[in-house]
């Protein structure tokens, strides 16, 4: 059992009702009630050729929203009535499809309170349906990643954590943890025999393993930060580049204004697009030079700040044109930073020729033709990740929760394997630390939590969610 079932009882005793399609108008709008009571709320709404006490398990029948204190009929509806235990919350769960307009909705909503059932709160169906075991903590915490996915990456990998991954590959550990534990706590019953049912050694081997296993989720966050939240790449240079035709280029979009006046853009644009899975967001910054206008030394400023931020730096400088000191100062300026140079208006006739900077890694490009984007998307991706822990599965770790959770744990054990290796720790207290980890472990999935924790985990959910 779990560390928080004497909070079951008071969502037991209710029901809750919420609208899970978009707020807005639509085709289609969804209502969805969980509880006791549902079925009952039902009844005294619907009207059809049945009553929905004899409706088939997760069948949709069709009929009328009628409202019980005026008689007239609302909408023609769908309804289904799933029931426990088979349904998402483990509850008796009502699902009434119905045109979607907002008022229609928002009235079936108010009817549906005034009948018993009470507004659910964010992530309330998923609260349930994780306290009556219906999933662990991590797989419903990945319900939330799979409706924010914002690219494949993402997704993949909130669909393995859904498919149970994390709990699997979490409880796994902790069922090593107590097979040390109780080996240990054998012993002290045949303490006077001299009987040891594991030694040093073997303890030892257990916890390096054990080790291996998190630092190897662990070394994933980063990986897992990247598919979250993407790379941030600044286009910089001096004004008039290119800069705002090479993002226009690689977003397929006229996102940024062209001018053939330079400082045209004094503002830094962003703009999104996946590459390879993964969101990449290109910012177009203001062109950097010497100036007396405050507005475009604001655009100067912004573009430092977002230089600084950004995972990569694409350095633009105009093949048609010269090297000027202004050129060569910005190289020295983002040298160690470093930045991809590209030799932009390349279907021009050159100014100069590649070779001036060897030292740098210097890529061909014309927004124009579009010779050179795929090259540089490509290299944008491989840098990006290059410097990222290799994974061993198909899921990395993207949880703050879990990471946090993980660090501690393996500070812990890093403790106990030094203790042990100076023979500074009895085998009392090394089952006690055990026993320790093994909770903290257990916090991840949900086998052992508080009411505050989930208040906060499902807190972020949508509601109707």
């Amino acid at each position: 059992m779990r560390g928080h079932y004497k909070i079951m009882s008071q969502y037991i005793q209710d029901t809750i009702v919420a609208q899970i399609t978009p707020v807005g108008e639509g085709a289609v709008g969804i209502l969805r009630l969980s509880g006791p009571e549902s079925v009952l709320i039902l009844e005294k709404i619907f009207q059809g050729s049945i009553l929905p006490r004899q409706f088939e398990s997760h069948k949709l029948y069709y009929g009328s929203f009628v409202d019980p204190s005026s008689k007239k009929i609302l909408d023609q509806v769908l309804a289904v009535v799933m029931k426990a235990p088979k349904s998402f919350t483990g509850e008796d769960v009502v699902e009434i499809h119905m045109h979607g307009g907002t008022y229609l909705l928002t009235k079936a909503l108010t009817i549906l309170q005034s009948l018993g059932a009470r507004l659910a709160q964010a992530g309330e169906f998923s609260k349930r349906a994780f306290l009556n075991n219906k999933m662990d903590l991590t797989s419903a915490e990945a319900i939330a990643d799979v409706i924010k996915a914002q690219s494949e990456k993402e997704l993949e990998n909130a669909l393995v954590q859904m498919g149970g991954f994390v709990s699997k590959t979490i409880n796994n550990i902790r069922h090593k943890l107590i097979e040390v534990q109780s080996l240990i706590e054998a012993g002290f019953d045949f303490s006077e025999e001299d009987i040891q049912f594991i030694n040093r050694d073997q303890g030892l081997q257990f916890l390096y393993d054990i080790q291996s296993e998190l630092n190897g989720l662990a070394d994933s966050f980063q990986t897992g930060q990247l598919y979250r939240h993407g790379l941030k790449i600044a286009l910089v240079g001096k004004p008039n580049v290119g800069k705002s035709s090479l993002l226009n280029a690689l977003l397929k979009e006229n996102k940024a204004i062209i001018h053939h006046l330079p400082g045209t853009t004094r503002d830094v644009i962003e703009g999104e697009k996946k590459i390879n899975g993964i969101r990449i967001h290109f910012l177009d910054t203001a062109g950097l030079r010497k100036t007396e206008d405050p507005i475009e030394q604001e655009g100067i400023f912004r573009t430092q700040e977002k230089m600084n931020k950004a995972d990569l730096v694409c350095l633009l400088l105009d093949s048609s044109q010269p090297l000027t000191e202004e050129d060569h100062r910005l190289l020295g300026q983002l040298n160690a930073l470093r930045p991809i140079i590209i030799y932009s208006k390349a279907d021009l006739p050159p100014a100069w020729s590649p070779s001036l900077l060897s030292s740098f890694e210097v890529l061909p490009l014309s927004s124009k033709t579009g010779q050179g984007l795929n090259e540089l998307e490509q290299l944008i991706y491989q840098k990006g990740v290059q410097c990222l822990a290799p994974t061993h599965s198909n899921y990395v770790l993207n949880n703050v929760r879990y990471y946090e959770h993980i660090l501690d744990v393996i500070k812990n054990i890093n403790k106990i394997i030094y203790l042990i290796s100076k023979d500074s720790l009895t085998e009392e207290c090394l089952a006690e630390e055990c026993r320790i980890i093994s909770d903290k472990l257990g916090e991840i999935t949900g086998e052992i939590t508080s009411e505050d924790i989930l208040d906060s985990i499902f807190s972020k959910f949508c509601i109707g969610k």
